[in-house]
């Protein structure tokens, strides 16, 4: 609570929603002086207690009185007398729900308050991947970290519009907008979406701030993260060598956006099936966050994830394992079981415990992320998708074919309409569901 008080304090989110307010750019230092002011100067309404009739303005209060009551003497001071604060519920200027002042003064306060933040830059959208194994095809998914503060896309192309309108279109602050929302789109799985507007931030960040601006950086990088999620490993790769060279040279070999695209090519190289390179850029990712970061932070506890995929693709089961437990453990205590990295923490050690034939182990973390992804992602997200894609492989490691058969169908129905049968989860899943049927058929 400390915290977010210091950074709503440091970014003063609040300002007057009233047009033609002469503190139009005066930003608020708290949610209570910025309401306050709205009360004092623009929600007023002018009374007359002989009517009992409202009014909005001083002027046709006055004209009121004239008209009605023009017996009446010292029209000023009645006037004066009149004015109060309204008291009534008023719509919120943003979405339309009515609020008394009080709630209305919380509500749309935290409105400003999203804005505020989203609007931000932030070097950790589509930062890291994390990876997760789709069982023996040896194929992953690369999991997108869902922030429990993302907005919805509405208010964000909401905040994108306003700012290209207000700012300009080619302003660092429409950029980091439209990074943002290519940021949401990518995790609600519409990478089509995300890649068009990567692409714009891109191209405006290097025109206008140049190709080794660290804003611009981000753009790359996130473009190579949604080519990432659209199976485009070669592109996302070149892309991650360009930004992770320049950030060495930029920013130096140990800064944490460094190190980010270290651990971001180590992926790559993942899921191109380079273990042995993606070895070795994960245990220098690793090894350097725990140093400079800690051995709890959100970036460190990737890092191992990633690793730890790398070994379970070489076979070292049990050093994969080890590393897994220590991060699911972590993750839990300091992110929260229902957490998106806390869930692909645990779908990673059941892919582990399914290549070493630990059936049931792999079933039961298995089912309980997929309920959980169910219901905190919803039922068509890739990520959930993925865990019904492993669980499809553990029921038929487990000879249990027909649930197997019926899931991976579900799975490869799904992926086709979401992803598009060209991606390569989706012709995985084919793959897997075509030689299942054929194994079937032929013990018939």
């Amino acid at each position: 609570m400390k915290l977010r008080k210091h950074v709503f304090r440091d970014i003063r989110p609040y300002i007057c929603t009233f047009e033609f307010c002469t503190r139009s750019e005066y930003l608020f230092s708290s949610r209570q002086e910025w309401f306050e002011h709205e009360r004092a100067v623009h929600r007023r309404e002018w009374h007359c207690n002989a009517c009992d009739e409202s009014f909005t303005s001083k002027g046709t209060s006055g004209q009121h009185l004239q008209a009605r009551h023009p017996d009446q003497r010292h029209t000023e001071v009645l006037i004066q007398q009149a004015e109060k604060a309204i008291e009534y519920a008023e719509a919120c200027p943003l979405c339309q729900e009515s609020f008394i002042p009080r709630r209305l003064q919380s509500h749309l306060g935290r409105h400003m308050q999203q804005i505020a933040l989203f609007i931000l830059p932030s070097r950790a959208f589509g930062d890291d991947s994390e990876e997760e194994s789709q069982g023996k095809s040896s194929r992953s998914d690369a999991g997108s970290p869902e922030n429990e503060h993302d907005l919805e896309s509405p208010l964000a192309v909401e905040v994108m519009e306003t700012s290209s309108r207000v700012l300009g279109q080619e302003h660092p602050s429409t950029l980091s907008s439209i990074n943002n929302l290519a940021s949401t789109y990518r995790k609600q799985g519409r990478w089509n979406e995300a890649e068009r507007l990567n692409v714009q931030a891109m191209e405006t960040g290097s025109r206008v701030l140049g190709q080794e601006h660290p804003d611009t950086l981000t753009s790359i990088n996130n473009l190579a993260t949604t080519y990432g999620n659209q199976g485009r490993w070669n592109e996302a790769e070149g892309l991650f060598v360009q930004v992770m060279e320049t950030r060495k040279r930029v920013l130096g070999q140990e800064h944490p956006d460094t190190l980010t695209s270290i651990n971001n090519l180590a992926s790559t190289f993942w899921n191109q099936g380079r273990w042995n390179e993606a070895e070795r850029l994960g245990v220098q990712a690793m090894e350097t966050r725990k140093r400079v970061l800690g051995q709890e932070h959100p970036d460190t506890l990737t890092s191992m994830n990633n690793l730890a995929a790398t070994y379970r693709n070489q076979g070292r089961w049990n050093v994969a394992e080890g590393l897994e437990v220590q991060v699911m453990e972590t993750s839990s205590r300091v992110l929260g079981q229902e957490h998106p990295d806390t869930l692909t923490s645990m779908a990673n050690l059941a892919a582990t415990y399914r290549n070493q034939g630990r059936w049931n182990e792999a079933e039961g973390q298995e089912v309980q992320v997929m309920e959980t992804r169910k219901r905190v992602l919803g039922q068509e997200h890739p990520d959930t998708l993925t865990s019904m894609n492993n669980l499809a492989f553990t029921y038929m490691s487990q000879g249990r074919r027909d649930e197997a058969l019926a899931t991976m169908k579900e799975v490869v129905a799904l992926r086709s309409r979401i992803l598009g049968a060209d991606h390569p989860h989706t012709a995985g899943s084919i793959s897997a569901l075509e030689n299942w049927r054929r194994q079937y058929d032929d013990k018939q």
